[in-house]
């Protein structure tokens, strides 16, 4: 379930069989011969290429090795329930050592929204890159936990497919709340420095997060994240029904709670989107003024939604990490 593992499944309705021995995550298979060719990522290394023989040892034909001053931690894979009573899955970055006082703590939120986070490198570069800032934010003492909110892969259908999700109501909203009330339960966390990141429809619900609950999040980054949720009318709908449909949209939007909102935020996004407007963002910079709410805000030229160039995925991170910096860490254990 918070694991990707190759298998074996034949034709006959025998039972599955796992084909590897090895704890990497592994996605891509590919089958020559008798052996088996997957992608593979653990905690240290990211996505390489791998051969499993048919005793099931995998052997990597390439070894990635992280910058020799980049630390470590091995996520600790978490479950909780939201308040409609959805169990929730998430990783917890934990620093080592003892808090001499509690800790600020980060939600991270994925994209997609049909993802799943790993304790682990991911095999999706977006989500590599993710992965390695929450371990970055781990050794500088955030804990940091990633949460596998509804409407993500790995847990059945049913949470795949839950209802009223996005623009139909926000439902996977409570999930990512109910990740910051399990936070606030542990002794080890600062329920007063909490903060919110994450990317498109993890920036959607950071801006949600801020815009619905500043008394809980206490700063968020949003990188090209959505804030208007309304669609254009529905051929075949009439004015009415569009209308009601617009009205669900337009409360599951961050733009509908701005009133509510006084967090601060860092706003991050390419002007060459071809995912989510780059005007979704110089909206809510908009709204954000006219409530006096403080933001930072950064574009990107001639960048897209994933970001092209590494050097610009690197610069963001630096930006957020100097916003948390000031914003949530003043006081770091």
């Amino acid at each position: 379930m918070d694991a990707w593992h190759a298998w074996r499944l034949a034709l006959d309705g025998s039972s599955p069989q796992r084909l590897t021995h090895s704890e990497d995550m592994e996605t891509d298979l590919a089958v020559a011969g008798g052996k088996v060719g997957v992608i593979a990522a653990n905690v240290t290394q990211a996505a390489h290429p791998a051969v499993v023989g048919p005793d099931g040892a995998s052997m990597s034909l390439v070894s990635p090795q992280a910058p020799s001053d980049m630390h470590f931690v091995t996520p600790q894979v978490v479950v909780f329930h939201s308040a409609d009573g959805v169990e929730v899955h998430g990783q917890l970055f934990v620093p080592e050592g003892d808090a001499k006082t509690p800790r600020a703590a980060l939600v991270f939120v994925h994209g997609g929204p049909h993802r799943q986070t790993l304790p682990a490198f991911n095999g999706m570069d977006y989500y590599s890159n993710a992965y390695a800032m929450n371990q970055t934010l781990a050794a500088q003492g955030y804990v940091v936990l990633s949460v596998n909110y509804r409407s993500g892969t790995g847990y059945g259908e049913a949470f795949r497919n839950a209802p009223e999700t996005g623009g139909r109501g926000a439902s996977e909203y409570r999930d990512v709340f109910a990740a910051a009330t399990y936070l606030r339960t542990r002794a080890d966390i600062d329920p007063a420095r909490i903060g919110i990141w994450g990317g498109s429809w993890g920036g959607y619900l950071t801006a949600l997060a801020l815009a619905r609950n500043s008394d809980v999040f206490a700063a968020g980054a949003d990188f090209h994240g959505v804030h208007d949720m309304i669609d254009p009318d529905t051929y075949g709908l009439s004015p009415e029904e569009n209308r009601k449909a617009h009205e669900v949209e337009w409360q599951s939007s961050p733009a509908a709670d701005i009133a509510h909102w006084h967090a601060p935020v860092l706003l991050v996004h390419g002007d060459d989107d071809y995912n989510v407007e780059f005007e979704q963002s110089t909206l809510l910079a908009k709204l954000l003024s006219e409530q006096g709410v403080p933001y930072e805000e950064h574009s990107f030229p001639n960048e897209r939604h994933t970001f092209l160039r590494m050097q610009d995925w690197l610069t963001a991170y630096m930006w957020m990490d100097t916003f948390f910096g000031r914003t949530l860490a003043s006081h770091k254990p």
